[in-house]
């Protein structure tokens, strides 16, 4: 186990979820501030619980606005845990810091990384893990900027490419810019010729895993 069970801080119900939401967060390795954020717990609080870590949080670069579009391979990850986190936040019976988490989790969970088993994402140690490109600060400053909430502004949005239907990160575009910049076709278009690209999605693809992708 990474935490240590801790003493309830407070007796409602709501707080205790929040304590074990931040929780989650933190075994993700984010930053305090995005903590305090999506919970709306005391930082005394939060820095309590993140006592009981053997793993200490150790602060992640946020998303930056301009590198989905220099990398495909990695503008195509964030898509991934966007779309998870677009499709878990319209459930009724999911709070927007528990689509983050959730939401995350299924990115690890699909990208191989080694704290998806750390974290309980239900993932079978495997010598395929790899670090992951996308943090959970850089999911939660994204989220923010694409549905304008946490306090961030919008200025981003899934946007959906006209030729292969496939949604991806990136400020209000045409559709005729969209197929341009579709990190999906550019993949595509470089998968027979570039080796790291062929590497990069036969990895992701090996059904090495076992991807149970439960939110229970």
């Amino acid at each position: 186990m990474l935490w240590r069970t801790p003493k309830p801080i407070g007796p409602a119900e709501q707080g205790i979820e929040l304590q074990k939401l931040a929780i989650e967060l933190l075994q993700y390795h984010a930053r305090i501030s995005t903590v305090l954020t999506v919970t709306g717990l005391d930082r005394a609080v939060v820095k309590k619980l993140q006592s009981h870590l053997t793993i200490r949080p150790t602060g992640r670069t946020p998303y930056n606005l301009s590198l989905g579009r220099r990398q495909a391979l990695f503008t195509i990850q964030t898509a991934y845990a966007l779309s998870c986190f677009d499709l878990l936040r319209q459930s009724s019976d999911v709070s927007l810091g528990r689509a983050l988490s959730l939401a995350y989790c299924l990115y690890l969970q699909r990208f191989q990384s080694p704290l998806a088993a750390e974290a309980h994402c239900h993932v079978s140690p495997s010598p395929k893990f790899r670090q992951p490109d996308v943090t959970i600060d850089m999911l939660f400053t994204l989220a923010g900027f694409t549905y304008g909430i946490w306090g961030f502004t919008k200025s981003m949005e899934l946007v959906t490419c006209p030729k292969c239907s496939s949604r991806f990160p990136s400020p209000p575009v045409t559709p005729e810019a969209a197929s341009e910049e579709c990190p999906f076709c550019r993949v595509a278009a470089r998968y027979t010729r570039d080796p790291r690209v062929r590497a990069f999605i036969d990895d992701v693809s090996r059904p090495e895993l076992d991807r149970d992708t439960s939110l229970a």
